[in-house]
């Protein structure tokens, strides 16, 4: 079999598969009680838009965004002038969680250019396409090691083609792994994690990868890591700021990711729990950076 066939072969199953989760989806729907919130029409109608641009094809598929996604939200203004759908525009211009992901992703770009210095060791786990890592200012940099793990090859091969372009693939030591069970090693005077606990809701999983993290860092090394706080409905007391939040891009936020897509990202924890978490495990100087709306913070902590 041909190179050709394989890819027309791999383009066909991605289409069935696209097609199946369509169908699904629309017979959830067509399932589901009225509502005066979201009316059938509505709902219909925004699982038809998302059929229309890459980004929405790939959440109807898969419930959720993919390495390459991630990375196309978090530093998406360059490709906006491009874009035709109105809903794409308003994902990534307007939907409150989507601007929080782009305020987290400048966020710890700052945190982790604390920690750039020559020979320096830094690990990203889930490394996705290096999002954080890629866009950092190594101008003064003669070495550094910049680990990478991720159990999806694919993310590395795009990845690499970043951090190419961004003339720092020298440095890059990919390791393909599930970020759960990476080596106890202490190693690494910094470690970002950008992800993996929003779809990890057993809490005693999430602290033990802290726990791993807390290990493997370097006295004085910083760990930097986000979560996803409660919205309204979830806790009474949530942290959100809704005086940064446009209530109606808060609805149809809601309509899509929750009530039609159901998306998979959605363990959510407070602040006051991941302090406690991070503590338990032995972090010191825990620092909380906050997007506008308060949706999606980082956390610092150092080992010491």
């Amino acid at each position: 079999m041909s190179s050709v066939d394989v890819t027309q072969n791999e383009l066909q199953s991605s289409v069935s598969l696209f097609q199946k989760a369509y169908q699904s989806l629309k017979t959830k729907l067509l399932k589901t009680p009225e509502s005066a919130y979201s009316p059938l029409a509505e709902r219909l109608s925004l699982l038809d838009q998302l059929c229309d641009f890459e980004l929405g094809r790939s959440l109807i598929e898969h419930r959720s965004l993919s390495r390459y996604w991630r990375h196309y939200i978090s530093i998406c203004p360059p490709v906006l002038e491009k874009l035709q759908s109105q809903l794409e525009w308003e994902i990534l211009t307007q939907f409150p969680i989507v601007l929080a992901t782009q305020q987290r992703h400048r966020i710890f770009v700052e945190q982790l250019q604390q920690s750039i210095e020559n020979q320096a060791c830094l690990l990203s786990i889930p490394s996705g396409l290096m999002e954080e890592v890629a866009y950092l200012d190594y101008k003064h940099i003669d070495h550094i090691a910049l680990h990478a793990m991720d159990n999806d090859e694919k993310a590395f091969s795009l990845a690499k083609g970043i951090c190419e372009s961004r003339g720092i693939a020298r440095w890059l030591n990919f390791q393909k792994i599930d970020a759960f069970k990476f080596a106890k090693e202490e190693s690494y005077d910094a470690i970002s994690s950008n992800g993996l606990t929003l779809y990890e809701p057993d809490d005693e999983k999430v602290l033990e990868f802290y726990q791993r993290c807390f290990t493997t860092l370097k006295t004085k090394g910083k760990f930097i890591t986000c979560f996803l706080t409660p919205p309204a409905s979830h806790d009474i007391e949530c942290e959100w700021d809704f005086s940064k939040i446009c209530p109606a891009m808060l609805r149809k936020q809601k309509v899509l990711f929750s009530e039609i897509l159901g998306v998979k990202w959605q363990s959510f924890r407070k602040t006051i729990q991941i302090r406690q978490m991070l503590s338990q495990v032995g972090f010191q100087d825990i620092e909380f950076y906050y997007d506008e709306a308060k949706m999606f913070p980082t956390v610092v902590g150092i080992k010491r």
